[in-house]
């Protein structure tokens, strides 16, 4: 089998395994023992509090290590299970000093995570290399032509008799996606990097040094967030249960989950279902007032099937937590990671001094972003949140707190197996693909209980999009659920959203640029038709469309066709939409600002905008609906008893004005 995989490869194995014997001998002489200073008794992370291992030991306990707070979570670097004593001392100084070296600017510290990911990918390509060249002991006896049959077993599985039919169903048609290709090879790219600081380094540079993610076809990321929102068929569904589970049905689940763990230290062991449910406290379900009915059917007391009472009770829960952070992460922007390091104290009310009332509400956390740094703990950040998010946590405190207490556990959220269940050493904590995967059962049931079909599956990182997108074009009223996106914006923007961790600003000022791009196509199609409305449509088109002449008439050769993005941006960038009209700013003919406000302006004061007359402003269809109800209330006001004549002429004078921005976007 192996002649046949890698001569359709084009790599003989009898060749390479003619000459091992001697390539072995050869590298042994070219590659003297490295003078390193690590010793068995060197700590593996120094001056990092609760990590303890030492470089001889087979498994280096890094749980502490990592403030993304998976302290609660098994971080280990396993090297038992290597057989070659070569290959693990060398893995060993390579892990060692992928979390201590700076091999230069560019390469950083590597948090521990990221090292018990990259062994997991080098295991597989030792267990490569045991199934097609047992021979080889050590990484000095690897060679180029091996590397790369190990990138083919990878691209193609099907042809590689893979290890596993998992692995098989995971290639995409034929080909398995370039990123999960560039993810084994990464652990090769590593043994390259870091070759001078290994006592048995490879003999060869892998490609001639261009071992890249680009080799393998991972497409370069660009400025351009490509995450895609969230469609509002798909997010108004979502968001309306998720309320109602917060404000209506979590009442109940609660009560369930509070009598489910305190009949734990009472309960009659089953067999089948673990425990006795026969004398347990009914708890209710409520009726919804959208339903008419109870929102759900009764709790089970005995098992029904394969569905058991506790697995009903954890399923509702993980729904109820579903609900909560769909919401908390839609109206804050914060992250499934940030999620998931939460505290239970995470929450705070600022309150007016003068009254006591509530005014705001923060979460405290840690952020997701440049959070691993080597010997310090990141700095908190705050979210400033509406009173709805507030609700959610609230909610997430109660459920999860029976579980806390019993577990010696302080995060918000914690996984499904904590329920019913005894304490373990590294606790329950949850993942972002946890998250996700509650998201996920959270909308088939909506589909299942409700009759209400989510038609696409989501992720939780596409909320955060879907919020920057939403506020980008809140102007034109496309928000689901109509929640007060304004006001949202300006309190995410009091909280973390001002930090230069977090990058939702720019998020957002980014989809303000395509929502520019799709009105200038707009307002283009509409020049073509004769239809100019505002002061400033005919400027701004004609700019438009000569930018445009202009890039087409030449190749733009510069990467991602930055120069012909930046022709453009640099138009769209100076559009401000507000509810009446958009502002192609131009400092020095703003009438908003006074003049010795223009000298150094660089954004408009929308609410002084004239927009009938000053030469900046322009006015899209999507404006013409507030321009009629401004007509019909001008209209109403001018028809009232006691109107005098002066204050009639003046209304007069106004709707002739409305009445022309109207009729110039009739098509």
């Amino acid at each position: 089998m192996k002649d046949t995989y890698f001569s359709s490869a084009g790599i003989p194995v009898a060749e390479v395994a003619s000459s091992l014997a001697d390539l072995r001998e050869k590298t042994l002489l070219q590659q003297p023992e490295r003078t390193e200073d690590i010793t068995n008794d060197t700590p593996v992370l120094s001056g990092i509090p609760g990590v303890a291992s030492k470089f001889g030991d087979d498994e280096w306990d890094l749980t502490m290590a990592d403030y993304a707070d998976r302290r609660r979570r098994l971080l280990v670097l396993d090297f038992r299970w290597i057989a070659s004593p070569d290959i693990k001392r060398t893995l060993k100084e390579l892990y060692y000093h992928r979390m201590n070296t700076l091999i230069s600017n560019r390469v950083k510290f590597v948090s521990a995570a990221t090292c018990v990911q990259e062994l997991g990918s080098m295991k597989r390509f030792i267990r490569w290399l045991a199934r097609y060249y047992p021979f080889v002991e050590s990484f000095s006896h690897v060679t180029q032509p091996m590397v790369h049959a190990y990138r083919v077993w990878l691209q193609y599985p099907s042809n590689a008799a893979a290890f596993t039919r998992a692995e098989v169903r995971k290639a995409r048609g034929d080909k398995v996606h370039p990123s999960t290709v560039w993810q084994h090879l990464k652990p090769i790219w590593a043994l390259d990097a870091y070759r001078f600081h290994l006592s048995r380094p490879m003999t060869f540079r892998p490609y001639g040094g261009k071992l890249t993610s680009h080799l393998v076809g991972v497409e370069p990321r660009t400025r351009e967030n490509s995450t895609e929102i969230i469609p509002d068929e798909v997010l108004h569904p979502i968001i309306v249960h998720a309320l109602r589970y917060v404000d209506r049905y979590g009442d109940d689940v609660v009560a369930r989950v509070e009598a489910f763990e305190a009949h734990l230290a009472t309960s009659v062991y089953r067999p089948r279902d673990g425990l006795d449910w026969s004398t347990v406290p009914k708890t209710l379900i409520s009726n919804c007032p959208d339903l008419g009915h109870p929102w759900r059917e009764p709790w089970l007391i005995e098992p029904a099937g394969t569905y058991s009472p506790r697995y009903e009770t954890t399923q509702e829960l993980l729904h109820v937590t579903a609900a909560c952070a769909c919401l908390l992460m839609y109206l804050s922007g914060i992250r499934p990671l940030e999620l998931t390091m939460l505290r239970r104290d995470c929450l705070q009310a600022v309150k007016d001094p003068k009254t006591g009332d509530v005014i705001r509400w923060k979460v405290i956390g840690l952020p997701a972003k440049k959070r691993v740094q080597k010997g310090k703990k990141p700095k908190p950040v705050e979210w400033v949140i509406p009173e709805e998010a507030a609700r959610a946590v609230m909610l997430l405190q109660r459920a999860w707190e029976s579980m806390r207490r019993r577990h010696d556990d302080d995060h918000l959220v914690l996984n499904a197996h904590a329920l019913g269940t005894k304490s373990r050493k590294h606790g329950f904590p949850t993942t972002p693909q946890r998250i996700q995967t509650m998201t996920y059962s959270f909308a088939k049931m909506i589909t299942n209980r409700f009759g209400v079909k989510v038609p696409s599956h989501f992720t939780p990182s596409q909320f955060r999009r879907t919020l920057a997108r939403h506020i980008a074009r809140e102007p034109f009223g496309i928000i689901a659920g109509k929640l007060q996106y304004n006001h949202v914006k300006t309190m995410i923007f009091e909280g973390y959203a001002g930090s230069d961790d977090d990058g939702l600003r720019n998020e957002i000022f980014e989809e303000r640029i395509l929502a520019n791009f799709d009105l200038l196509e707009e307002m283009e199609k509409d020049a073509d038709q004769g239809i100019h409305i505002g002061p400033g449509s005919k400027r701004l088109v004609s700019t438009w469309k000569a930018a445009k002449a202009g890039i087409q008439a030449k190749i733009d050769t510069s990467r991602h066709e930055m120069a012909t993005n930046g022709a453009l941006r640099s138009i769209a960038s100076t559009i401000y939409v507000g509810a009446l009209n958009l502002c192609n700013f131009d400092p020095m003919t703003a009438l908003c600002l006074r003049p010795e406000e223009k000298v150094n302006a660089n954004a408009p004061v929308m609410p002084f905008c004239a927009p009938g007359k000053c030469p900046n402003s322009v006015v899209c269809r999507n404006h013409i609906p507030a321009w009629k109800e401004m007509r019909d209330d001008a209209v109403a006001l001018r028809d009232q008893a006691g109107r005098s004549g002066p204050q009639r002429a003046s209304l007069t004078r106004q709707i002739r004005e409305y009445d022309e921005i109207i009729m110039k976007a009739a098509p």
